[in-house]
């Protein structure tokens, strides 16, 4: 600092020297001031210069600790989230076989219920009921990464509706869809990622605006 500052600052003498790393990246300033002239300026910038070299090694030391537990932490977490998709690959196969079971037998019911439109309409519904079980199942496969793709020609239309009817109900009224899909052409993609990119967008734009609300607009 000039004259001026030291004076405001009651001082009469400064030495300062940089703290530097290993590599000579800058990490800050070790700097001493005192009311009175310094007797001997050199042996106080040499004693600040030992100390900034001890100051740099804790402070590095200190720095690669915290990128070390870092490192740790997302190791922990990412041990965590194979084991949970370990166990939800695992659940989502056996619920493919209670679907499966349950889709075989409607079918069967549908062809044996003749005439009765009213059991039809019943078991249908149970039919796209299970239909929608099994897109869930694939999506769980899919993040338990036990699901290969499955790139196919994909009206995007279609899907973007089909994503938006389910968000719906967990949006709340305060928010509101506007669509604007004015597009019929195909995609070749995989029907459950599709679908995971267009929730992950919407469900953003959703923590965007849930205080206040406003328009989703897609």
């Amino acid at each position: 600092p000039d004259g001026a500052l030291l004076a405001e600052r009651g001082g009469d003498s400064y030495a300062g020297t940089p703290v530097r790393s290993a590599s000579g990246k800058t990490l800050g300033i070790l700097a001493g001031m005192d009311g009175r002239p310094m007797d001997d300026p050199a042996l106080a910038e040499s004693l600040l210069r030992v100390f900034s070299t001890r100051a740099a090694a804790e402070i590095e030391r200190r720095r690669a600790e915290q990128e070390k537990d870092r490192l740790e932490a997302q190791l922990r977490q990412s041990q965590k989230m194979e084991a949970i998709g370990t166990l939800a690959g695992g659940i989502a196969h056996d619920f493919n076989n209670i679907l499966a079971a349950i889709i075989g037998f409607t079918e069967l019911s549908l062809s044996d219920a003749g005439e009765d439109n009213d059991l039809k309409s019943r078991l249908e519904k149970v039919l796209q009921a299970s239909d929608r079980a099994k897109t869930l199942v694939r999506q769980i496969l899919t993040f338990s990464h036990q699901s290969d793709f499955e790139k196919q020609p994909l009206k995007l239309k279609v899907e973007i509706n089909e994503a938006l009817n389910l968000l719906r109900a967990s949006l709340p009224a305060i928010i509101k869809i506007k669509k604007n899909l004015s597009s019929a052409g195909y995609i070749l993609a995989d029907h459950t990622q599709i679908h995971q990119v267009i929730m992950n967008l919407c469900t953003n734009a959703f923590h965007a605006m849930k205080e206040k609300g406003g328009i989703l607009t897609v």
